[in-house]
C-alpha cells in the first residue's frame, strides 16, 4: 500500500481537565472515509447496522495513512488516491465529561480490489437511510468535491443539539 507519502501525523487522544467544571474533556482525532463510485457509496456493517468507514487515528499516523488503513482493514480495498475534504468538530457533553471528535473527512474514488464481505454499496439516493445527521449534512459536500469546515454539537444520546457547517 502506497501510503508513506502521507507525513502530517496527529497523537489520538488528549485528556484535559476543566478545572471549573470539574470534568474532563476528552479530545479523540478520527477520520470518516467517503468511499464512492459514479452512483453509490460504500458502507460496511457495523454494530447497528451499516455506517461510512471511520475510526481512530493511531499515534504518530497521518489522517490519511489512518484512512487508507481502515478501508483495508474493513472492505478490503486499497486506495489508490485520497483527498482531505474537510474537518469536522463534533462535541459531545455528558454528565461527568465531554467528548470532541475531531474528525479529518477523507474522500476515495480511486481505489483497487473488490469489496469484501460486510460492505454494501447503497446508491446515492438511499444513502441518507444509513448514515447520522452530521453525516449526511456533509456527503453532499464531499460528493461535489467542495472543502468545508465544521462543528457539531451533540448530546449524550447522540442527538443533534446544533451546528455551523462552512464551505471553504
Amino acid at each position: 500500500m502506497a501510503i508513506a507519502k502521507y507525513k502530517q501525523k496527529v497523537s489520538n487522544t488528549n485528556v484535559i481537565k476543566t478545572a471549573m467544571r470539574g470534568k474532563h474533556t476528552l479530545l479523540k482525532n478520527e477520520v470518516q472515509c467517503y468511499i464512492f463510485n459514479a452512483q453509490s457509496v460504500l458502507l460496511y456493517k457495523s454494530g447497528k447496522g451499516f455506517s461510512l468507514v471511520s475510526g481512530e487515528i493511531k499515534n504518530g499516523e497521518s489522517p490519511q495513512h489512518a484512512a487508507a488503513r481502515l478501508i483495508y482493514e474493513k472492505s478490503g480495498l486499497v486506495a489508490n488516491s485520497l483527498q482531505l475534504e474537510g474537518e469536522a468538530l463534533v462535541i459531545q457533553s455528558g454528565p461527568l465529561e465531554d467528548i470532541q471528535h475531531r474528525i479529518f473527512v477523507i474522500s476515495c474514488s480511486d481505489f483497487s480490489g473488490k469489496a469484501g464481505p460486510g460492505t454494501a454499496w447503497i446508491n446515492r439516493d438511499n444513502v441518507k437511510e444509513h448514515v447520522d445527521k452530521c453525516a449526511l449534512l456533509i456527503l453532499p459536500l464531499v460528493l461535489a468535491g467542495k472543502k468545508f469546515r465544521a462543528k457539531f454539537v451533540i448530546d449524550s444520546s447522540c442527538e443533534m443539539l446544533n451546528y455551523k457547517l462552512d464551505e471553504l
